[in-house]
């Protein structure tokens, strides 16, 4: 979401994507961790494999279903926390593929990001 950056000021993750707010106020946006693979590494350690939890945080407090998975892929549960606030309106933007980078965290969970000037980054 607007005012927050990927993994806050730690290092990047692959087993886990969260935002943190910019003023330090704690996570606000997805999260998303993954049950690292046995078999398959990388530069920054074990990749990920299975989807082990799925969620949202608004200003530090999770929020909306939260669900939980086993480590094969069977579904463990689901938690039920507030309803997540509506979304502002979002303006629409224009299109252009130039690479991954730089990223928001409010467009990182669809699979197109947008980076500045609304170009869209896949």
């Amino acid at each position: 979401p607007e005012g927050t950056r990927q993994w806050g000021r730690q290092a990047i993750n692959p087993l886990k994507m969260w935002c943190e707010l910019q003023d330090g106020g704690g996570l606000s946006g997805p999260y998303i961790e993954w049950w690292p693979s046995d078999t398959v590494k990388g530069i920054l350690g074990p990749q990920p494999e299975e989807r082990k939890i799925k969620g949202w945080y608004e200003n530090g407090e999770p929020v909306g279903d939260w669900q939980f998975w086993h480590q094969d892929g069977g579904l463990d549960r689901v938690e039920h926390h507030r309803p997540r606030s509506a979304a502002p309106p979002q303006e629409v933007r224009q299109c252009g593929c130039q690479g991954l980078f730089p990223l928001r965290c409010s467009d990182s969970m669809c699979g197109v990001r947008f980076g500045k000037g609304g170009e869209a980054r896949y």
